[in-house]
Formats: structure tokens, sequence, C-alpha cells
């Protein structure tokens, strides 16, 4: 919260002391106008980056929502997402994957955390995703199992 504070000029009886005091306060009048305008320009920014943000969330992969209270670029989930499934190929049960967006400054890994079967039999992984953001980390897990067509479905 901004507080401004205007002292209150006195006129005196003089012409001169009139005109000056007017021209202080017509001044400040101006630098109240400017700072109200710019409070407004700074209220709309600050809501244009929210529902960018908002959209952005919207549009993420859901399963990665838990990773960030912030936006994750395309780029990076599809890097995520990728090597996740590069894990799940390739990975022991206990392995363990880097992953990094360097354009963006975020980072992390996969640690895979075993393998399990469905209620259906489906040979299904279970896995960790770790993100780090701005020296921030957060991490995710899920299960991934086996589909019909040999890929692998994140539950």
């Amino acid at each position: 919260m901004v507080v401004v504070c205007l002292s209150l000029i006195s006129l005196s009886s003089h012409a001169q002391g009139n005109l000056s005091g007017i021209g202080a306060l017509n001044s400040m009048t101006g630098a109240m106008q400017g700072f109200t305008r710019g409070m407004a320009e700074n209220d709309a920014r600050n809501a244009a980056i929210q529902q960018d943000r908002e959209m952005c969330r919207s549009a993420m992969d859901p399963r990665l929502l838990p990773l960030t209270s912030e936006c994750i670029s395309s780029t990076t989930q599809r890097i995520i997402l990728s090597t996740l499934n590069t894990s799940l190929e390739m990975d022991a049960s206990n392995g363990v994957r880097a992953w990094a967006n360097n354009e963006k400054g975020s980072s992390g890994y996969i640690v895979m955390k075993g393998d399990s079967s469905s209620r259906y039999g489906q040979s299904c992984r279970n896995f960790e995703i770790l993100f780090d953001f701005e020296g921030e980390r957060k991490s995710t897990v899920g299960t991934a199992c086996r589909g019909s067509s040999g890929g692998w479905n994140w539950l």
C-alpha cells in the first residue's frame, strides 16, 4: 500500500506568493495524476501477467501441475515427459535420469522407484519427478503401466 501525503500550501496575501503557491499546487496535482496513471498501468500489467500465468497453467499437462506454482513452458514439459518415457523404457527399476531446459533455468531428475503390476496384470513402473527451478525443488510421484499398444500410460 502506498500512502501519499500532501502538505498544505499556505497562500500569502501577496500576489507573487499566491502565484507561487498555486504553481506548487498545480505541480503537485500533476505529479499525483502521473502517480495515479502509473499505478493503474502497473495494475493492468499485473493483471495481464496473472492472466498469462493462468492460461499457461491451464494448458499444462495436468500431471505436472504439482511440480510448481509457476507455469512450466511447453518445451520444459516435452523435455520432462520425453525423459520420463526414456526412463520407463530403458532404466532399471531404481535408475535415475537427469533432464534440463537451460533456456528456462529448470532441471531435475526422473527417479525410478520400482516395478509393480496392475490389477489387470499389466507391467507397471513407479517413478518420481524432481523439478528444480530458481532454487526451489518440488516433486511428484506416479505410476505408468505398459499399454496393449506397447507404450506407457501414466496413471
